[in-house]
């Protein structure tokens, strides 16, 4: 028998990929309005929107987990050791894009399947997310208190980071 819990994590799963089809519908008019317009916050506000949104799916997949595994999620001792291998992931994910980017490969692979970089922008957000929740566990004990700090880090961080651009 399927957990509430876990039903509610596949729907957060199905309405992502909704979610991710539908910035590929809208991408378009949004990236002609930039181009006839000139003005670069609309692509901005675009940005930040996507990020907040896939953090929010995140954050709702982690509290589910959360209410699944009894609130003892954190104690495990992958928390801890968990922001290398998501530091590492998030490092060669970071060189992945850079390598293909500086030789082309991106480019005309991007082209073809615009849905591989809807899956590296998703993947990037979320292991940042999970990161920041390995090092918010290191400092904090409460769960409910992680996942919110990791989430209002996360946004932040990443917001701020497309605004300076």
């Amino acid at each position: 028998m399927i957990n509430t819990w876990s039903l509610l994590q596949w729907v957060n799963v199905a309405a992502l990929i909704t979610l991710i089809m539908l910035f590929e519908k809208m991408g378009y008019m949004l990236f002609d309005a930039f181009l006839s317009n000139g003005s670069s916050i609309m692509m901005q506000i675009y940005f930040a929107v996507a990020i907040l949104l896939t953090v929010s799916f995140n954050y709702i997949w982690i509290y589910c987990q959360l209410k699944k595994s009894n609130m003892n999620i954190f104690q495990n001792k992958f928390w801890r050791n968990g922001i290398k291998v998501f530091g590492l992931s998030l490092v060669i994910l970071i060189f992945a894009i850079l390598l293909f980017g500086f030789t082309g490969d991106i480019f005309t692979l991007v082209e073809q399947h615009r849905w591989i970089m809807y899956l590296m922008a998703v993947l990037f957000i979320s292991i940042t997310y999970f990161m920041m929740l390995c090092i918010v566990s290191k400092f904090e004990n409460s769960p409910f208190s992680i996942i919110k700090m990791s989430f209002y880090a996360t946004s932040i961080m990443l917001v701020i980071s497309i605004f300076m651009m």
